[in-house]
């Protein structure tokens, strides 16, 4: 998909203005890709937020970065949902802790938390093995079919690749350090473009959290509010990703491309910069984690740390909705129209099961009825 993102840059780059046509024809597939991206949304927040809580920190993010925009604003979202649902956590966690009355000795309030902590322990072990009965016919085992089964059992279990937790660290040190130099980079104006393009993707890359869809509303603020490129050129790669198989970060190869037109060779060499930084973080970010993640993700404060970034990361998905939906419209046409053509897409792919790229061109083609139907700017 990189080949084909940068070839549509490149295109859409060489053109000067673009025509009234093909303007109708972008907010017909860009109306579709919108309607893609709800569901991608309401599909996150069915799976990120299942409960009252995580529902209102998902509305909570919706709404800040609907009304508000910064540069700094998304990645501070997460990690205050993340903070929240931790301190809820150990909230609960203090509050169920049995307390010392002053009653009985300190070693027997001690023995009667280690007893607690020992029943949830076994609570949480599959229960495969439930009970042992000590009868006249010696120890019995309840609720095991047979020792082979087990056995077969812990044999299939996977084993996780690993190393070292040094190189891990190495890892993490070379992406902080690469971090740091993207924001320096990005807050001074004695960068040329090129470095300021490769650390912007760079640091998109670092601070989304969620999936691709979250990382739209981002990529738009830096690049054409920026002023890399129309809002009209975004869109119309927006509607392109939302078509093609493979992750939404191949977006980047289309907006690095864009950013630094001028002649083929700047515009593919733009694309493979957009496309390393944005890949990048994540692959060190990947294995710096590996050594440790297998310590740590059984612990509970880090599933409920978790709960509240995907919580708040999938608001940020559909803030991005209606960031969309918004810049579609700037370029004139018949805003209830596109709207059906949205709420179309919506229906035809998740309930029709119809695939995306197919909705995306039917979009597209009634964009092209609507240029035929009114031909002149409304």
């Amino acid at each position: 998909m990189f080949c084909v993102m940068t070839g549509f840059g490149v295109a859409i780059g060489s053109v000067s203005s673009i025509p009234l046509w093909a303007t109708r024809l972008s907010q017909g597939l860009a109306s579709a890709a919108i309607g893609l991206v709800a569901i991608a949304a309401w599909k996150m927040a069915r799976s990120n937020a299942p409960d009252n809580i995580t529902k209102l920190l998902l509305m909570i993010s919706a709404s800040i970065s609907i009304m508000y925009s910064a540069a700094w604003l998304y990645p501070v979202l997460m990690i205050a949902g993340g903070i929240f649902t931790y301190g809820l956590h150990l909230f609960k966690h203090l509050k169920e802790k049995p307390k010392y009355n002053g009653s009985g000795s300190q070693e027997q309030h001690n023995q009667q938390a280690s007893q607690l902590q020992d029943e949830q322990n076994r609570q949480q072990v599959s229960p495969g093995l439930e009970e042992l009965d000590d009868t006249n016919e010696g120890i019995r085992l309840r609720n095991v079919d047979s020792i082979e089964e087990q056995q077969l059992n812990v044999d299939e279990e996977p084993q996780m690749f690993s190393y070292s937790q040094k190189l891990g660290l190495v890892f993490f040190s070379i992406w902080l350090v690469l971090l740091i130099a993207a924001i320096v980079l990005r807050s001074t104006s004695l960068a040329n473009h090129v470095a300021q393009v490769f650390s912007t993707f760079y640091f998109v890359g670092s601070i989304i959290f969620g999936g691709g869809p979250v990382v739209i509303p981002l990529l738009k603020q830096y690049t054409v509010d920026e002023g890399w490129m129309t809002t009209n050129e975004f869109v119309i790669g927006l509607a392109l990703i939302q078509s093609l198989p493979g992750p939404n970060f191949n977006f980047a190869a289309y907006l690095g491309a864009l950013a630094l037109r001028g002649t083929v060779g700047n515009s593919i060499g733009g694309a493979i910069l957009s496309y390393i930084g944005i890949f990048l973080p994540g692959l060190l970010l990947k294995n710096a984690v590996i050594p440790f993640w297998q310590r740590f993700r059984t612990k509970a404060y880090m599933r409920a740390s978790f709960r509240g970034v995907n919580a708040m990361a999938t608001g940020l998905v559909f803030s991005a909705i209606w960031i969309l939906w918004t810049q579609v419209n700037t370029g004139g046409g018949n805003l209830s129209y596109h709207l059906v053509i949205a709420s179309l897409a919506f229906v035809a792919c998740e309930y029709f099961k119809i695939p995306a790229p197919i909705v995306v061109i039917l979009g597209g083609c009634m964009g092209a009825i609507e240029y035929g139907v009114q031909p002149t700017a409304s």
